[in-house]
């Protein structure tokens, strides 16, 4: 368990060390004193035992790790406590005496300065994270009698690229040698490991008769297992590519090495004793460093490979089709594999059998595969009128080539709608596995797509009108949808659509108005609502604030959202219509021009701030015979004095209700049968009235009821 000691003298050191004694003392042991001299930037422990352990934010001298240049440590020290040495990063050695049995986790974690280090023959435990980060570190020392080697012990030593490991090594931790290319392993029981401990590509040398038996052991039969020769080959650095030791006849000291250019474009040119073999086989007579000398190459050739599932070239990307045809550099390194539905695969073009595949590319090359047992499909992959297709597949395809990428353009003045599959996007791969006819769709209007499962937008920059088409409910926020709110939240200006729309054309057969489906609208001056639409959702119009009119063409809406119109300011007057029960929290907030308000007979409930803020309203006419819920700031700034019209019998009980009894110029409605028969001589223009609590329309001669069925 973990001890936090802390001298008090030490934790003021961070703020005033500069005032302080040029030396810092302290207790890091029941027997262990430490010094810092702020001058020289040195840290010395003196005594004899165990140095406590610690976290990253308590170790004693933290404050001044960064600073501290050297280290050093007594005859007597026992054990280095865990995170000890944390983030001193200038020190460059360090010297462990031999009486050290044990260094705790992270003992020097991010100690990136550290170039060389030898671990005392009385330690049996490399910890977890001991030297993490120390990018700069480039040999090791591990002595026999090292057992182990904990999870990340090395992970991020960049430079350091080769490793020996005692023949007492029982255990590799996760990640413990991840990095590390060439490995040297004395144990002649393979010790054990996990699928992390150690890279696929690194070398692994093990005694030269137990190659056999570490390739039994999990694990270890995933990775490069080498007989060790008598004498080392190692591979100097190249900036362009590097080489590897392939295999090994380790009792005849011969081995095979390959070198391969880290991009494309660059070749192999020589080793640095000038052989220009690669593959190489090579007698190993000494200690040998082999070079690898890569050059450039301005040459570009073509691969074209066909009858293949997926190919992978380097520096161009990835490909899942079933031909491919491209010019890339020479020395590029292409990879691809078999098609695996394609009847039986036979092999390839140039002889090869194997169904996966890397080559690398110094001519033109083609290659293709070879299927027996081929099945074949009919497809028409086409495009509808006004647009194409970078590809049209019709007539008989094979399953062998079942896997087709498309991009749509549209012509000037139409856009992409969508597939007739309902796929929406613009780019996409087409996987055939059956008789198969799909169309790309398109419509009039610079730009459009789909705005829900049966509902299509397009718009027209010129003369700035949104138009949707179909039926069923709008989805106008959806990310599967690329709807005109998307192109509004672009960063180019061009795309900044919503304040431009002058003109919206609606659908019959839409049944509802989106959340926040034409806020900002802010040039669209009317509006007419289907007689198809049930809900005009939350802050569909709101700021819409050009909006004179709304027209509502029938009685199947039943609500009006929160904010559904707010500052819509220029409304001027508004007829809710028969069907309505609901208008939301603030849905007519600020239309500070709204003149007359028309309640209808089936409203229930206008929400708080419904109209508040409409200064200029100066008459409320309602149909409901009993008086809507209003809260008290549903007309908020309206004034009390306006005329409020009520049904024949319902002014007591607007008088008495809450929130209504505020205002106390209530009367009843005053419609006569003489004005009717007036109206339906057509004496006066057509209007709307009550009778006996019914709503009726007169248009010219004919008396409509609030469902507009004609009354004879």
């Amino acid at each position: 368990m973990m001890k936090h000691k802390f001298l008090t003298l030490f934790v003021a050191m961070s703020c005033s060390i500069a005032m302080m004694a040029s030396v810092v003392t302290g207790q890091c042991g029941d027997n262990l004193s430490w010094s810092y001299d702020t001058q020289t930037k040195a840290l010395s422990i003196t005594g004899y035992g165990d140095m406590w352990d610690y976290w990253q934010d308590d170790i004693p001298w933290g404050t001044v790790s960064t600073e501290i240049t050297s280290i050093s440590l007594p005859n007597g020290l026992t054990s280095i406590g865990a995170y000890a040495f944390y983030n001193c990063e200038k020190i460059t050695e360090i010297q462990i005496p031999q009486s050290v049995t044990k260094m705790g986790q992270s003992v020097f974690y991010n100690c990136d300065a550290l170039t060389s280090i030898d671990i005392p023959a009385t330690v049996t435990t490399i910890p977890y994270d001991a030297f993490v980060n120390c990018w700069n570190l480039r040999t090791i020392n591990i002595p026999e009698g090292v057992q182990e080697i904990g999870d990340y012990a090395f992970a991020s030593c960049q430079n350091l690229l080769s490793i020996t490991l005692p023949s007492t090594i029982t255990n590799i931790g996760g990640d413990a040698l991840r990095g590390i290319k060439e490995i040297y392993c004395l144990a002649t029981t393979p010790p054990t490991i996990n699928g992390k401990s150690i890279d696929a590509d690194a070398v692994v040398y093990v005694p030269c008769n137990k190659v056999s038996d570490y390739l039994a052991v999990q694990y270890w039969q995933f990775l490069n297992v080498l007989g060790e020769m008598d004498y080392k080959l190692s591979f100097g650095i190249s900036e362009n590519g590097s080489a590897q030791l392939t295999q090994s006849v380790c009792s005849m000291n011969i081995a095979i090495v390959e070198a391969t250019p880290y991009y494309a474009g660059w070749l192999f040119d020589k080793w640095s004793d000038g052989n220009t073999d690669n593959p190489r086989t090579i007698s190993i007579t000494k200690d040998t460093v082999l070079t690898p000398l890569f050059k450039k190459s301005d040459k570009q050739y073509t691969i074209s490979l066909s009858g293949i599932g997926y190919a992978e070239i380097e520096g161009y990307g990835s490909f899942y089709q079933s031909s491919i045809c491209q010019t890339v550099a020479e020395g590029t390194y292409v990879y691809f594999y078999a098609i695996s539905d394609c009847g039986r695969f036979e092999g390839w073009s140039d002889g090869v059998t194997t169904g996966d595949r890397g080559i690398r590319v110094t001519s033109d090359t083609t290659i293709s595969a070879v299927y027996s047992g081929i099945e074949t499909y009919q497809v028409s992959i086409t495009a509808g009128e006004h647009g194409r297709l970078n590809q049209e597949i019709v007539g008989e395809v094979s399953s062998c080539a079942s896997s087709f990428n498309f991009e749509v353009t549209a012509d000037e003045g139409y856009h992409f709608v969508g597939w007739s599959d309902g796929e929406t996007r613009q780019w996409r791969n087409i996987d055939v596995y059956s008789d198969t006819t799909i169309q790309a769709i398109f419509a009039k209007g610079e730009y459009g797509g789909k705005c829900g499962e049966n509902l299509y937008w397009s718009y027209e920059t010129t003369p700035a009108v949104l138009t949707i088409t179909g039926e069923g409910e709008m989805d106008a926020s959806s990310v599967e949808y690329a709807t005109w709110r998307s192109y509004n939240y672009a960063e180019d200006a061009d795309y900044y659509w919503m304040p431009k729309i002058k003109t919206i054309s609606l659908p019959e057969g839409l049944l509802n108005i989106d959340y926040l489906a034409f806020k900002d609208c802010r040039h669209l001056q009317s509006i007419t609502i289907p007689a198809s639409v049930v809900e005009i959702e939350e802050s569909a119009f709101e700021d819409c604030r050009s909006l004179q009119s709304v027209t509502f063409a029938g009685t199947n809406l039943t609500s009006i959202g929160d904010w559904a119109f707010y500052n819509c300011h220029e409304l001027q007057n508004i007829t809710i219509p028969e069907g309505v029960q609901e208008i939301g929290l603030a849905a007519f907030f600020n239309c500070v021009y709204l003149d007359e308000l028309t309640l209808p007979s089936s409203m229930k409930r206008v929400g708080d701030n419904g109209f508040a803020q409409c200064r200029k309203l100066r008459r409320i006419v309602s149909y409901s015979v009993n008086p809507p819920e209003i809260d008290a700031k549903t007309f908020e700034d309206v004034d009390r004095a306006i005329p409020v019209i009520v049904p024949s019998g319902s002014e007591s009980l607007y008088r008495e209700a809450n929130y209504w009894c505020e205002f106390f110029n209530i009367s009843e409605e005053t419609t006569n049968i003489n004005e009717v028969e007036d109206m339906k001589q057509g004496k006066v223009e057509s209007q709307k009235f009550l009778r006996n609590g019914q709503l009726y329309i007169l248009r010219g001669n004919q008396l409509y009821n609030a469902a507009g069925q004609k009354i004879q």
